[in-house]
């Protein structure tokens, strides 16, 4: 039996590939020790605020070049995903030293079961040389 493909073979032709997580550690991040805050189910405010507080890097913070993600056209849904997949799996894996995650304070570490941080980074960042710091976030107030 033969299925139809979701999305037409000229048009899947004509897409820049997407990066692998490979190339986006080698290519596209530039990912310093003890810098890289994770977050999860936590308001964005929250996040970029505690991140210059604290002197921390987000994805969004860790391009070698702060142009690239907009450089990179994604006109399908299943490219944004395997974007994101690509990258976060990327930063987690290039992270060092000491990192930093934000949760909210009734959050289970492993975050919301469909986020960026359950499906691609928290399964990554168990490993030797790597500690982490989680920050209660507040619901009510956003306070940590």
């Amino acid at each position: 039996m033969v299925h139809a493909s979701p999305v037409p073979l000229e048009s899947r032709a004509n897409r820049p590939a997407v990066p692998s997580t490979h190339d986006f550690q080698t290519q596209h991040l530039n990912v310093q020790k003890d810098k890289t805050l994770f977050w999860s189910g936590v308001p964005w405010k929250v996040v970029t605020q505690h991140a210059k507080d604290n002197e921390l890097h987000t994805l969004g913070e860790s391009w070698k070049d702060e142009h690239y993600p907009n450089n990179f056209e994604m006109k399908h849904e299943h490219d944004v995903h395997k974007f994101v997949k690509h990258a976060s799996e990327a930063l987690v894996r290039s992270a060092s030293g000491k990192l930093h995650v934000m949760l909210p304070h009734d959050a289970l570490d492993s975050g919301e079961p469909s986020s960026a941080w359950a499906n691609h980074e928290w399964l990554h960042l168990k490993r030797p040389g790597v500690g982490v710091h989680r920050v209660d976030v507040n619901a009510k107030d956003g306070k940590w």
